[in-house]
Order: C-alpha cells, then structure tokens, then sequence
C-alpha cells in the first residue's frame, strides 16, 4: 500500500478521535498496524531483549514514561510517532499485547502506547 493511503488514514483516524468515534479510530489505528507489519522485514531490526530486558525499559530509552493501570501499562510521552512505532516492533517480538498506537489529542503533543504481557 502507499505512503500516500497510510497517511490518508491517519488523517481519518486523527479526525475519528477528535470526534469521539474510538471504534473506528482503533479500527484505523489497527489496520495501519497490519499493513505495516506486513511491509516490515528483517532489515529493520529495531531494539532487542539483548539491550532492553523489559518493555518498560525500552519504552524509557525511546523517551516515554510508563504508569500502570488496573489491566494495562501506559508507555505516554513518545515525542514522535515513529518511536512508538518502534516500541510496538519490541511488543510484538516479544509478545507483548497492545493496542497500538494513540495519536495526540486535545492539548497532547505526544503519542501513547497501552500494553501487558
């Protein structure tokens, strides 16, 4: 798929959540996941359990802050959407579960990640 259809999802998941419509933004959000996983390759190693033992650990080294909720960790604070993109890279080589990632909203600037083991 091209650059140009993932970023025009993007533009309709952003729009979703600023609507209030989460289903369809974690419907976008899941299939610009799938598709970029499925144009990964090996090349793009990203960060391992050689360097990183847990994902809290990794998350930090890519510049976001880890709080625990009830079921889920929040990894909040990526300055940038590809840093996220890298944690869910290390999430999912290591079978983490996840739900990929949340855009800014409202006054928020950086992007989030939940997640557990």
């Amino acid at each position: 798929m091209s650059t140009d259809n993932v970023e025009q999802m993007r533009s309709q998941m952003e729009a979703a959540m600023n609507a209030g419509n989460w289903d369809l933004s974690a419907a976008l959000s899941q299939q610009i996941i799938d598709i970029e996983r499925s144009e990964w390759s090996p090349a793009q190693e990203g960060l391992t359990r050689e360097q990183f033992a847990t994902a809290d650990e990794a998350a930090v080294h890519l510049g976001a802050e880890v709080e625990q909720s009830i079921n889920w960790k929040w990894a909040n604070g990526f300055a940038t959407e590809e840093s996220a993109q890298q944690f869910l890279v290390y999430l999912d080589r290591y079978g983490y579960d996840h739900r990929g990632i949340y855009a800014p909203w409202g006054e928020e600037t950086t992007w989030s990640v939940r997640f557990r083991r």
